[in-house]
């Protein structure tokens, strides 16, 4: 039974700093922020009003990058930089043994070659690259590595591209394929990677700056741009072949 409370006393009013009944710490665990920093709550609005030891000690995408940013060296930027170009090589050779096994003739290979096959190899030229942008941001210091991570990523992607496409049993003219392999369609994907190079790094940029978890959409313009490239360099090049090949018959 509550005490009898006297006419004209108003009983103090305490604040409650833990409204929804939660634990006054932070539970301890074993994961590491990397990884509970992706399933974290403390970033919902309508949390951000707290005031209470929890917030204080909660992990926060903004605490969670100022102190990965501050930490991380410059020399494991580079050497961050120096791996993506690396692992770029297995993607390029996962993308060409489509152009080997595929279906000669019909409609639905031009679909493939002009529209579906640009989309897979930008996607995987800089799908390393989209993946530390997410989930490992302050992995790069600088613009330049993003640019060069990028550029030399695109280098080894297409250069593996070109040989396996040298090796393939199918090609016409050899000779011929291997001087526009080589020549336009290698300048083409270095046009695509620098546009890429800077959707990325405005993704990024806005990420470290906000410390807000990044926004791929701000970097669309760009992907896209470098997308409808490829597939212009695919169509003009398909024409080529058919009527090369015409003139082949005739």
């Amino acid at each position: 039974m509550l005490p009898p409370v006297k006419p004209g006393h108003v009983p103090p009013v305490v604040p409650n700093d833990n409204p929804l009944g939660l634990e006054a710490r932070v539970e301890e665990t074993d994961e590491p922020a990397d990884v509970r920093v992706e399933r974290t709550v403390w970033d919902e609005p309508g949390l951000g009003s707290f005031s209470s030891q929890q917030e204080k000690d909660a992990l926060t995408y903004s605490k969670w990058l100022s102190e990965r940013i501050s930490s991380w060296p410059e020399s494991r930027a580079w050497a961050v930089t120096a791996g993506v170009a690396l692992c770029s090589g297995p993607w390029a050779l996962l993308t060409s043994l489509a152009y080997i096994f595929k279906v000669s003739g019909g409609a639905s290979d031009a679909i493939i070659y002009c529209g579906f096959m640009p989309l897979v190899q930008e996607i995987c030229k800089i799908a390393i690259l989209l993946w530390i942008i997410e989930k490992r941001p302050y992995f790069f210091t600088g613009w330049f590595q993003i640019f060069a991570a990028t550029m030399a990523s695109t280098v080894v992607f297409v250069s593996v591209l070109n040989l396996v496409e040298t090796l393939n049993p199918f090609t016409p003219d050899k000779q011929l394929d291997w001087m526009i392999a080589w020549t336009v369609f290698f300048g083409m994907h270095l046009i695509t990677g620098l546009l890429a190079s800077f959707g990325l790094e405005k993704v990024w940029r806005g990420c470290v700056t906000t410390l807000k978890p990044p926004r791929l959409e701000t970097g669309y313009r760009w992907f896209m741009s470098a997308y409808l490239i490829h597939v212009l360099y695919a169509v003009i090049y398909l024409v080529f072949s058919e009527v090369r090949w015409f003139m082949a018959v005739g």
